[in-house]
């Protein structure tokens, strides 16, 4: 049941994902006033039902950043619950210093999460453009490298991760404030 639940939660938030990309694409040319109900029109009556699922497998390559992401910050939690022992400090007491530890380890480790997974961002959002000339996964891969090589596709990086890191502090934070509290 959990299964179904979160599966049709993805599928929301990816439908909304692409109305997003759609208004902030369509804002760029001449239609100004569009809704959403007008955007599901316009690509279902170009792609069919298949228009709403372009780029999805870019998305799925995207689970990837999640994954290196807590391995990154589980190994640098490791090396500092081995710090705090030598300095014979116990890891479940809630103090600053264990805060900032943990807060700097989450950001450190979504940023390498972030930069090492990036291009996946570049190929997705490329995928979901209307009328171009990319089509799968790996040929979006393919054009984006030979046309503007390993740096196209970490183009937008910097933006990415300013928008990344505060996302994933805020959470941390929430957890701490959590942890203190309750």
């Amino acid at each position: 049941m959990v299964r179904e639940d979160s599966s049709s939660i993805r599928s929301r938030v990816f439908l909304f994902s692409i109305l997003e990309i759609k208004f902030v694409l369509n804002s760029m040319n001449f239609f100004r006033n569009l809704r959403a109900i007008d955007v599901i029109r316009n690509v279902y009556r170009e792609n069919g039902i298949r228009g709403f699922y372009k780029g999805i497998t870019a998305s799925y390559v995207g689970v990837s950043e999640t994954i290196v992401h807590f391995v990154i910050y589980e190994q640098i939690k490791a090396q500092l619950q081995v710090i705090q022992t030598n300095q014979n400090r116990s890891s479940d007491d809630p103090d600053l210093f264990n805060f900032m530890s943990y807060l700097c380890a989450a950001a450190c480790s979504k940023s390498c999460a972030s930069t090492l997974c990036y291009p996946h961002e570049v190929i997705r959002t490329r995928l979901r453009e209307e009328g171009t000339k990319y089509r799968t996964f790996i040929q979006t891969l393919k054009t984006v490298v030979r046309e503007e090589s390993m740096t196209g596709l970490y183009r937008g990086l910097l933006t990415h991760l300013i928008r990344q890191i505060p996302v994933k502090i805020n959470k941390i934070c929430f957890c701490f404030a959590y942890w203190f509290y309750f």
